[in-house]
């Protein structure tokens, strides 16, 4: 049980650190395209035609990907009020099936939204 313990904070924290230093550069490069973008329309009268989209398309990206570190780091405000209300009670079976609960709707609800992007909005589709 403790190799697989170790294993598993491993994996935690590859993940913390690849998905979480992508986020970051992923939102960094779009704060600065986003202001590039503001620059070239408001000074130079020129603007890409994608560059709204990408921006919007990037930070929604950059969201979904730091959304996987704070599911790993269980750092979800209104999670972390409840486990500690409960551990304070001793229900420590409830709060396991309380994250359990929790990780598993987060990903049904996240493959619920790429479902219905892929079947909704062509743009992600590239059979269409």
């Amino acid at each position: 049980m403790k190799k697989f313990y170790q294993i598993s904070n491993l994996i935690k924290t590859w993940i913390e650190k690849i998905l979480g230093t992508m986020s970051a550069l992923l939102m960094m490069f779009v704060t600065l395209f986003a202001l590039a973008e503001i620059f070239r329309r408001y000074i130079l009268g020129v603007v890409f035609e994608w560059g709204q989209d990408a921006v919007i398309y990037a930070t929604m990206c950059s969201v979904a990907l730091f959304i996987c570190v704070t599911q790993i780091k269980r750092g979800h405000l209104v999670m972390s009020a409840v486990l500690q209300l409960l551990s304070a009670y001793k229900f420590f079976r409830l709060i396991g099936f309380a994250k359990i609960f929790v990780s598993t709707n987060c990903l049904y609800f996240l493959c619920f939204i790429n479902l219905y992007c892929y079947i909704y909005y062509p743009i992600f589709n590239s059979n269409r």
